[in-house]
């Protein structure tokens, strides 16, 4: 390992000690205020720490935001293949050769895995899913490195 990668690591892992340090000092604060105005200002910075996403450990959970950009983002892809009938002509063509078929799953493949390596996900943690599956918009889903 070089000195260029050793202080990059170090300097990663000296944010995130500063980041933990102000957590839980602001937990204790919290803890000790009896103010009321003063404990609900403790509290939105806590929420505002905890929005505020870490250089190592990546994004701490999905908000509202992420879910409605992921909703969106998927009716606009598939809307117009629905409305399009080409899109069954294609399936019909892909289908009729094995060897097609079998190239297109490794195209599709390769890009979904190219597109998640590019985005360097690392771990995918859902703690409190909806029903079960759903990955809950206040639950901490996923730790990425950005």
């Amino acid at each position: 390992m070089d000195a260029g990668a050793a202080s990059t690591e170090d300097g990663a892992d000296a944010e995130t000690a500063t980041v933990e340090e102000l957590r839980r000092g602001l937990e204790e604060l919290a803890s000790t205020v009896d103010d009321r105005d003063e404990r609900r200002a403790v509290r939105r910075a806590l929420r505002l720490l905890e929005e505020f996403p870490e250089k190592a450990g990546g994004i701490r959970k999905c908000t509202r935001r992420d879910v409605a950009e992921s909703f969106v983002g998927s009716i606009l892809v598939s809307l117009p293949l629905l409305v399009e009938d080409g899109v069954f002509e294609i399936a019909v063509y892909l289908l009729s050769d094995l060897r097609l078929f079998a190239l297109d799953l490794l195209f599709l493949l390769g890009t979904t895995i190219g597109l998640l390596y590019a985005a360097d996900f690392r771990e995918l943690t859902v703690t409190r899913p909806l029903f079960g599956v759903i990955p809950a918009g206040s639950s901490r889903c996923w730790s990425s490195r950005f």
